[in-house]
């Protein structure tokens, strides 16, 4: 049996806490505080799958707006989708995400990230 090691990245847009990253697949826990925005970004190779868990998130995937709330569907994103995710409301949102292995060097991004307008970095 392995030892997985969780690892929490501090982002502009919050943090994603990274639960497993093998090569063959990636569990992670997008945390994004209220009104902040991920950069609109693709990946080459990776393959990733969006459930929200937590709050109200407006999803962009090619120019194309979906809001995920809890018990909504959930959104899958393929290689060379452009995409980006923005929390709404007043409360900080929680994402699912489940996907192929993350590479940093797969990101690909367009625009950068905004933080909260209420927090600081």
């Amino acid at each position: 049996m392995m030892k997985e090691e969780i690892k929490t990245v501090k982002k502009v847009w919050g943090k994603e806490v990274i639960i497993v990253n093998r090569e063959e697949y990636c569990g992670k826990l997008l945390l994004v505080d209220s009104g902040a925005q991920s950069s609109y970004h693709y990946h080459r190779r990776k393959i990733e799958t969006f459930y929200a868990l937590k709050g109200t998130i407006a999803l962009t995937i090619d120019k194309k707006d979906y809001m995920l709330t809890p018990f909504s569907r959930p959104k899958t994103i393929m290689p060379n989708q452009l995409h980006m995710f923005t929390s709404l409301g007043v409360i900080d949102a929680v994402i699912l995400e489940i996907s192929t292995h993350h590479n940093e060097k797969d990101v690909i991004r367009e625009t950068e990230s905004k933080c909260s307008p209420t927090k600081k970095l």
